[in-house]
């Protein structure tokens, strides 16, 4: 949430805040992945055939179902089938293991923890278990659970690289963001080709204030992957951040471009327009306003579009307009102390006292709530 309190000051949390929002566009990329990965990993377990060789009964036809329904993408029959498999043969970690990749593929990690763990309890040194164990409790946000687990594969296969990358994620959620570094260091020298690790270094030296190590992270994550918005959009702000203002705007110019869809990329591009724009610069400010408007065409629940824009009709002078936005913004982030301060004005530009002396007693103990809290870094680039 950039172009803070204009007469009060710049707000510390705000350079954490888009970073924070950057971590978690890297993050749900990571989830899409890891449903992904867990069919990839379906496919290479036994089929049909195999399953009804192997043992003719009750349980194995219904696991036999289940693989064809996943094969063809019906996962919900695939889990009823494979649920029933579990229930008549509950000692056989195998049938508990693919309901919680069925599960995973569904993006429910919580359930699918329970049935990863149920399956390592009957097979306690299955690395490939433990793997989705913690992989779902990552995503669940069990994050100690989630870290002793990895740590323990890393101990049996030290170079471990999809460990290691998911061990600097579960760090990078805990905030210990040099071991996170660390982590997601080695991943990408076990790895080189993923663009994923890269970003995870990249997001992690961000934290660092290490932000022209992020722009050559997040530039190999590019170069790597180049149809990755997240990883475009993390070289932009991390150029900014550096100090590097053309190169970051090329580079959003670019994602523009190749991610006509993507929201943050007009969301982010619009908001530092605004940043840089000099007071007299009315070309750079309707770039910002387009932008905006396309970020909320693409998706209309980003609060700091509609801060934005109403903050822009307040300063032009059109109260009303400033109004619906804020009114919007405050609905989709009610905790934001600089969205009730500038209600606040707006209500007091409109004669509404009792409005404007509401908003300012919510924005004072919101205010409070943040200065209480641990400064987050300020970012030279502009990102603060």
């Amino acid at each position: 949430m950039i172009s803070e309190f204009r007469n009060i000051g710049q707000s510390r949390s705000v350079g954490h805040f888009h970073l924070h929002k950057l971590h978690l566009l890297v993050r749900e990329s990571c989830f899409i992945r890891f449903a992904s990965a867990a069919l990839g990993f379906w496919l290479t377990l036994p089929g049909s055939a195999e399953l009804l060789n192997a043992q003719n009964s009750l349980a194995r036809q219904h696991a036999s179902k289940a693989d064809q329904l996943v094969r063809t993408g019906d996962l919900k029959g695939a889990e009823a089938e494979m649920r029933q498999a579990a229930e008549l043969s509950p000692k056989n970690p195998e049938y508990l293991m693919r309901v919680g990749l069925i599960l995973t593929m569904q993006e429910r990690p919580k359930v699918a923890a329970i049935f990863f763990e149920r399956a390592l309890k009957l097979d306690p040194n299955n690395l490939t278990v433990r793997r989705h164990l913690a992989g779902s409790q990552w995503q669940s946000g069990n994050l100690a659970a989630s870290q002793e687990n990895l740590e323990l594969i890393l101990k049996a296969t030290p170079r471990d690289s999809e460990v290691l990358l998911l061990l600097g994620m579960v760090l990078m959620d805990a905030e210990r963001f040099p071991a996170a570094h660390a982590a997601a260091q080695k991943a990408a020298k076990a790895m080189p080709s993923s663009d994923q690790a890269y970003a995870v270094r990249g997001m992690a030296e961000m934290r660092m204030l290490r932000y022209t190590e992020a722009a050559k992270s997040y530039g190999q994550a590019v170069e790597l992957n180049p149809k990755a918005p997240d990883v475009n959009l993390g070289l932009a702000m991390s150029l900014w951040a550096a100090g590097n203002i053309s190169e970051s705007f090329a580079i959003f110019e670019q994602g523009l471009k190749r991610f006509p869809e993507d929201a943050y990329h007009c969301l982010e591009y619009g908001r530092l327009l605004l940043k840089s724009a000099k007071p007299d610069d009315s070309t750079a400010e309707t770039r910002a306003i387009a932008l905006l408007q396309t970020a909320l065409t693409l998706n209309r629940s980003l609060p700091e579009a509609h801060y934005l824009l109403g903050d822009l009709a307040l300063r032009r002078g059109s109260p009303e307009k400033a109004l619906q936005h804020l009114e919007q913004a405050v609905k989709l982030d009610p905790g934001s102390s600089k969205i009730h301060f500038a209600l606040s004005r707006t209500h007091r530009r409109l004669g509404r006292m009792e409005d404007a002396a509401r908003e300012e007693g919510v924005f004072q103990t919101l205010k409070a709530r943040e200065e209480a809290a641990p400064a987050a870094p300020l970012l030279v680039g502009g990102l603060e």
